[in-house]
């Protein structure tokens, strides 16, 4: 069974006004790498003033850029009778701009849930370490969405052109990717805490003649995913 995980902790604070700075540390561990490994986000937020009259909707634009999986190289040693060796394990290391536009309806009163919104979002990425990945290509490029309603149930879905052929699609043709959530706020459930939990299921199709050529992925054409979120949705001071 081929697997892989990850934990990460994150912290955001605002700098200015409509400037935020957000830093995440990583920890991850794969079953095709023996030894487990440490990674850091960096990211810039920038929030553009309301554009709409907000007793009518609620909504904002907000630019992006970040760093992500900084020292994804690891070293690790692998002994055989012939000696040890060392072998360079890579993850991709990404730089990222993106943009989202966000609206919603605002709830008539302030202990009211929101019964819909909305975020529109456009992304590019550019592979750091795209040599030392041996990949032909580094510059991705994506559009989603994803919509909530009574901050409960979120619907998603998006798009991505990538580089190169891989097992997420075919060179610069579009890869499409769906999901759902499900948002649990326990402060307005009764629970007196201001955490907020996700489920979250996501679909990606498989790019099947990729994984038919492969022994072991030819029955698959989709590639679940399943992720559990905390929130803490409150200031820290």
């Amino acid at each position: 069974t081929v697997y892989s995980y990850d934990v990460a902790i994150g912290f955001g604070t605002r700098l200015t006004d409509g400037l935020a700075l957000g830093v995440a540390a990583k920890y991850y561990r794969s079953v095709l790498s023996p030894e487990p490994g440490y990674l850091l986000d960096l990211g810039l937020l920038y929030t553009v003033p309301p554009l709409h009259n907000q007793n009518v909707i609620n909504d904002s634009v907000s630019i992006g850029l970040s760093v992500q999986n900084i020292y994804s190289q690891k070293d690790y040693s692998i002994g055989t009778p012939f000696g040890s060796f060392v072998v360079k394990s890579y993850l991709p290391e990404y730089f990222r701009l993106g943009i989202a536009y966000a609206l919603r309806t605002p709830p008539h009163d302030e202990s009211a849930l929101v019964p819909f919104a909305v975020v529109v979002t456009g992304e590019y990425r550019n592979l750091l370490n795209s040599r030392e990945l041996t990949y032909q290509g580094r510059s991705f490029w994506g559009v989603g969405f994803e919509t909530t309603l009574f901050e409960f149930l979120s619907l998603r879905g998006g798009a991505t052109f990538i580089p190169f052929t891989s097992f997420d699609g075919e060179k610069d043709r579009p890869a499409y990717r769906f999901g759902a959530g499900l948002n649990l706020p326990l402060h307005r459930l009764g629970a007196g805490i201001p955490l907020v939990v996700s489920i979250n299921y996501t679909v990606e199709p498989l790019n099947q003649i990729v994984n038919s050529a492969l022994a072991g992925f030819s029955e698959k054409s989709s590639l679940p995913a399943f992720s559990l979120d905390l929130r803490y949705d409150a200031n820290l001071w």
